[in-house]
């Protein structure tokens, strides 16, 4: 999964977002630069990443998109992940998505000046151009795909999947409300007792 669902599931503990946003552009070795408020919230991301990584319903959602970008599957999946997950909001939390979104903003800023120097620029851009709405529709998610094209590693055109995600979106938020209800349940038992979303 990808921006949103990290900081779903992290809401509404400022000091899970921000180590849940800081996990993206970190590596293992890097982690003891990070200030300790947020290693909770690391240790979540990669959680979440271990868990969505190897969920029966992730695969068959990745079978959908494996005819067209074959190896990196899975990585369009965690992209299109927020855009199911935005698709189903209500049916996951209680709070509106521009009034979580906001407040996502508010607290990554409030704890800008605790995030490792190269990251706070990042974040800053990200309030600034609103990310999350990237994934609220499938205009915003050929964005990401441009974006992503140019930094895999093989030549590859994530724009492919796009319809197939039009044509088989019934199926896919099937899926997907199946592995994001037991994620969620999971990571509240783990990590964020606190957590707004339904239950």
């Amino acid at each position: 999964m990808n921006f949103l669902a990290h900081l779903n599931l992290s809401y509404p503990s400022a000091e899970l977002l921000t180590g849940n946003y800081i996990c993206d552009f970190i590596t293992k070795h890097q982690e003891k630069e990070v200030h300790n408020a947020f290693h909770d919230g690391i240790k979540m991301h990669r959680w979440i990443d271990n868990y969505s990584n190897n969920h029966p319903d992730i695969f068959q959602i990745n079978e959908y998109f494996h005819p067209y970008i074959h190896k990196y599957a899975p990585v369009g999946t965690d992209i299109v992940c927020d855009y199911l997950l935005y698709k189903n909001w209500e049916t996951h939390n209680f709070s509106s998505f521009d009034f979580f979104q906001e407040n996502c903003y508010r607290k990554l800023y409030e704890n800008i000046e605790l995030m490792p120097v190269g990251i706070r620029e990042r974040c800053k851009s990200m309030i600034a151009h609103q990310w999350l709405m990237q994934y609220t529709n499938l205009e915003g998610l050929e964005y990401v795909f441009n974006r992503m094209n140019t930094i895999a590693k093989f030549p590859v055109d994530f724009r492919k999947i796009l319809p197939a995600i039009e044509t088989n979106e019934t199926q896919l938020i099937m899926y997907f409300n199946n592995f994001y209800n037991e994620c969620k349940s999971e990571v509240a038992k783990l990590f964020n007792p606190q957590n707004e979303m339904r239950m």
